[in-house]
């Protein structure tokens, strides 16, 4: 022993008292000691500093080694106490081991007091240690304790006999503050399967399917009748854990309320079905209406028109000027609402089909010719992919976008690049020009039905373009952007699932 041993040495002969340092001293041990000789200058050294061990005379005048170990028992210390006395009897040596004395050496045979010490001090370590492992595997426990307590998920660790050792709060709100969870105990529970509305029958319930069979059991749903009668769904799992000779020593049961995610997820689709229903009548009453208004305004352009044609230089110029403005406002009408029944005619379709977007160009090219002759707009194209969609609507797409590039042209003849990359779980396509641009401040408002960034005499069109190219890209699971700043050209891009 290296370090320094701190004794306290309770003795009142000052010659067995320097007898037994230089004992202690001769063994080679870097000993620290203090001499008392009663209770007052005990408790007194006690209190000043801990010690190592105590070395105590049986007998003094005022004091004795039985009143010592009181006083160390009411501190509650673990110290190795040592007495060494010339005239103690093994009855009374008897006495003073039940009272917490560690050991006895008679003064005439000191050869065992070193032997004694470097033992007993061991052994308290030895205890010191072990009391602080439990003290902190205990701490940790209830740290445990009280994280799986509030954890909103049931947890219960259930041992092969089928008895509840830790639960938390969430599992005792579903199963009450039941003790086991055996077949007689499960059958005082009703259960079904969710999925079926099936009875759950008593060798069924996944507890016990685990604990017999050792099967791992995940996210089973069942509807339960719990503790407080309220009828909850739960999704369970349930884990065996296996000792070293391969069977099932306990088993670990997840149990999640999902009742409030159901109900939820329930009125969802009763409101998503709402939605749709609702979404079929308003495309179907715009389809009608649109529809249903094209034979009348098309006898108003008519009229209008040869009103015009006949009537032209024969009345005033205020005249004119009213027919020509009853003439444009047809025209306009009827651009407004053709673009309207093609809008609400674009609805989802889960029957796709193969479209080559090579084709698709081809064709929006070859409706445009006229504007891209007239304009002499230079189109660059790359090799576009096969997707899954609707050909109709993909040419529809293209003619949008490329009708756009030339409309909002500068100065310059328009330059049209039509591109796309592959990406890990969509085609990326893109449509850049380099016109007029767009202030980013209207990236999004662009998008939506009859927004119009310019007036009617500098670009014509009825704003539903872009928002049918969205409703296009957005039915197959896409999304569509526009990255531009003004003078600087716009560059459309938009995604096609894989």
């Amino acid at each position: 022993m290296e370090s320094q041993i701190r004794i306290l040495l309770i003795e009142d002969n000052e010659d067995d008292a320097e007898l037994l340092k230089l004992k202690l001293k001769k063994s080679g041990l870097n000993v620290y000691s203090e001499t008392v000789m009663d209770g007052d200058a005990m408790t007194a050294a006690l209190d000043r500093q801990s010690w190592d061990a105590i070395i105590s005379d049986f007998q003094l005048p005022a004091f004795n080694a039985l009143a010592a170990l009181e006083i160390v028992k009411k501190r509650n210390l673990d110290i190795p106490f040592i007495i060494v006395s010339g005239t103690i009897g093994e009855e009374t040596a008897v006495k003073a081991m039940k009272a917490g004395a560690h050991d006895y050496v008679m003064k005439g045979n000191l050869t065992r007091l070193v032997p004694a010490l470097d033992r007993e001090i061991r052994e308290s370590e030895i205890r010191r240690r072990r009391r602080e492992s439990e003290t902190m595997l205990h701490q940790q426990e209830v740290l445990l304790r009280s994280v799986v307590d509030i954890i909103p998920v049931g947890l219960g660790l259930i041992d092969k006999e089928g008895e509840i050792i830790i639960s938390n709060q969430a599992f005792k709100k579903i199963w009450g503050n039941i003790k086991r969870m055996d077949s007689t105990e499960l059958a005082s529970f009703k259960g079904w399967w969710t999925d079926s509305g099936e009875e759950i029958k008593p060798g069924e319930w996944m507890i016990l399917k685990a604990l017999k069979d050792g099967e791992v059991i995940m996210d089973k749903v069942i509807d339960i009748i719990s503790s407080d009668g309220t009828r909850r769904t739960i999704m369970n799992s349930a884990i065996p854990i296996f000792n070293d000779y391969k069977t099932v020593e306990s088993v670990i049961l997840v149990n999640q309320d999902i009742t409030k995610l159901m109900q939820d997820e329930e009125k969802l689709r009763k409101t998503l079905t709402e939605l749709e229903r609702s979404n079929r009548e308003l495309e179907q009453y715009a389809y009608v209406a649109s529809h249903d208004l094209q034979e009348p305004l098309r006898m108003v352009a008519s009229f209008t028109q040869l009103l015009s044609k006949k009537y032209h230089d024969k009345l005033d110029q205020t005249a004119d000027e009213y027919i020509n403005f009853a003439v444009e406002g047809a025209k306009r009408m009827q651009s407004i609402i053709r673009d309207l029944l093609e809008f609400s005619r674009t609805s989802s379709d889960s029957n796709l089909e193969a479209v080559n977007c090579n084709t698709a160009l081809d064709k929006a090219l070859k409706g445009l010719e006229p504007e891209i002759n007239e304009s002499c707009a230079f189109i660059r194209r790359e090799n576009l992919p096969v997707i899954q969609a609707k050909t109709g609507q993909i040419v529809q797409l293209f003619e949008n976008l490329i009708s756009n590039a030339i409309k909002f042209r500068g100065d310059k003849a328009p330059e049209i690049h039509i591109g796309c990359s592959p990406g890990q779980t969509e085609w990326r396509f893109m449509v850049k020009d380099n016109g007029i641009g767009i202030d980013p401040q209207f990236s999004q408002r662009i998008f939506s039905i009859f927004q119009r960034l310019h007036d009617r005499s500098e670009y014509p069109g009825t704003g539903i373009g872009l928002a049918l190219c969205k409703k296009i890209v957005e039915n197959f699971g896409g999304r569509i952007w526009v990255e531009s700043e003004p003078g600087e050209g716009s560059t459309f891009y938009f995604t096609i699932p894989k």
